[in-house]
């Protein structure tokens, strides 16, 4: 026997050796099969013997065996990876309802190594572009880094994002916050600029009295130039009830005078010679109304004042506010009390007016309140003193202590005495009166200060005076000028008395032959 046929039969012998330790229980799995990633089992249709095993046997005893082993072992660990994804798709779709068709008995697919073409599948990550955004990371990255969004989005964000853009959105957002924006840092004060103001009362009386009356207004400089004047107050008592017996005429001429002279702002408040001191009271109060509540709208620059009526109730209260300071009208009128109920309930109204006044200021938050300045006719007097029990309350407790943040100036402006006085817990400047004195240290209220303006006859309006928050406080420059509230206010009676200087400017009446 020729070594050629020896080795033919060695090759064989080794063959039906590896075929009977094979079992055939379905667990092993054809090389073809692993390629190609089909996969039977012994229940399925019986498989033919593995060719490539027979091959592999008969390639190990040759010269160039082992050298087809190992490149075959090389094409398989490089196909492996794509066989196990496309295994794990059929398998899937499997699951879904899809089977793969068995393997035919009569042929083998063959052998290769080009991964099968991947088909996007519903639910799964796909390497065909969507032409849409995926939540889940690409199969294969991209050979060129992203571009950076360069423009700012058109529409808003539905959801917020957790940090700060860098750059600004082109359109704002859609929906309002539903809450203040709070700023860090404390707010800043509210500005409170100087600023002043004019008192006058009692005048004219008589019908003498009106070209002083001209001259006083005519002189008051307007806000617009030099001064910081805003308006002008008169505080009743246009006429001598008694001697003009109320004629609509003597109401006319001082209205005809405000309207002509006055470069300001102007209001005036009743005095009892101009309504319950008249021999027909509701007559005299028609006549004051008719020409004097609203007054402040013949003048334009009554719009900056911001001035509020009581028009529902008393339409001759009025209230307003400059640089903290409020400024608080009431009919307060001195004799004689025609009504007792009436008397009564107007001063009730006159300190739910003043109460008012206070808690809209603050309900507003138009910064701190420096000062409140009261204005009426009335001297102090005991008919009314239940006005000023009632609004003490405002400001200080049962015990006499200050409620918090009101330990301010209260001041009360008035006509009605016509003699010039300013009276205090401190003690009093100009006129003296046992009775005012007595009325003030029985209020026991020290912040408080009772300031009577001189008749029109005798002396020019005095002037009211208020420190702005950053400027120095006001100081006592000549013997006619008073500081209050620590040189927050100054009172200036601009030359004071004067009776005897305006006689002589007086033209002189001709006497009738």
């Amino acid at each position: 026997m020729s070594s050629f046929e020896e080795d033919v039969l060695k090759k064989k012998d080794f063959q039906s050796t590896k075929e009977e330790s094979v079992p055939d229980d379905g667990s092993a799995v054809n090389a073809v099969a692993i390629f190609s990633g089909e996969q039977h089992t012994s229940e399925e249709t019986p498989q033919p013997k593995p060719i490539l095993a027979t091959k592999l046997n008969l390639l190990r005893g040759g010269r160039w065996g082992k050298f087809w082993l190992a490149g075959l072992l090389l094409v398989s660990a490089s196909v492996t990876p794509v066989y196990l994804w496309s295994s794990n798709t059929r398998s899937k779709k499997q699951g879904a309802g899809i089977r793969s068709q068995p393997a035919s008995n009569s042929s083998l697919t063959p052998l290769s190594t080009d991964p099968p073409k991947l088909q996007p599948v519903k639910g799964q990550m796909s390497k065909v572009p969507t032409g849409r955004p995926h939540f889940q990371p690409s199969m294969s990255p991209t050979t060129k880094p992203t571009k950076p969004i360069t423009k700012p989005a058109t529409t808003p964000a539905t959801k917020p994002t957790t940090k700060p853009a860098t750059t600004p959105t082109a359109k704002p957002t859609t929906k309002p916050t539903t809450k203040p924006t709070t700023t860090s840092g404390p707010s800043l004060p509210i500005s409170h600029p100087p600023f002043s103001f004019y008192v006058m009362g009692d005048v004219p009386y008589h019908t003498k009295d009106i070209p002083i009356m001209e001259t006083q207004i005519g002189n008051l400089t307007n806000s617009f130039t030099n001064d910081a004047a805003k308006f002008l107050i008169h505080v009743g008592d246009i006429q001598s009830g008694q001697t003009s017996m109320c004629r609509e005429s003597f109401y006319k001429q001082a209205y005809d005078i405000f309207l002509q002279q006055s470069p300001l702002p102007t209001m005036m408040l009743a005095g009892d010679n101009d309504w319950n001191a008249c021999p027909k009271a509701k007559d005299g109060w028609r006549k004051y109304a008719s020409y004097f509540i609203g007054l402040e709208k013949s003048w334009a620059a009554h719009k900056t004042l911001g001035i509020k009526r009581w028009n529902d109730v008393r339409p001759e209260n009025f209230v307003f506010s400059i640089s903290g300071v409020l400024i608080v009208s009431v009919n307060l009128v001195g004799t004689p009390i025609l009504d007792r109920n009436e008397w009564d309930q107007r001063n009730a109204d006159n300190v739910f007016w003043v109460k008012k006044g206070v808690a809209d200021y603050l309900k507003n938050d138009q910064g701190e309140l420096r000062a409140v300045m009261v204005l009426g006719h009335a001297m102090m007097r005991p008919t009314i003193v239940s006005f000023f029990q009632g609004i003490r309350e405002i400001f200080m407790t049962n015990d006499g202590g200050y409620k918090e943040g009101f330990q301010i100036p209260v001041i009360y402006l008035h006509g009605d005495g016509h003699k010039f006085a300013i009276t205090n817990t401190a003690g009093v400047n100009g006129h003296k009166s046992k009775a005012r004195q007595k009325f003030v240290k029985d209020l026991d209220w020290d912040q408080f200060t009772d300031i009577q303006v001189d008749k029109g006859q005798l002396a020019p309006p005095i002037k009211i005076e208020v420190a702005g928050v950053k400027d120095p406080l006001l100081e006592v420059h000549n013997i006619d000028q008073y500081v209050l509230g620590d040189g927050l206010l100054r009172i200036d009676r601009r030359g004071g008395h004067y009776q005897t200087k305006m006689k002589k400017k007086l033209p002189k009446k001709k006497k009738k032959k």
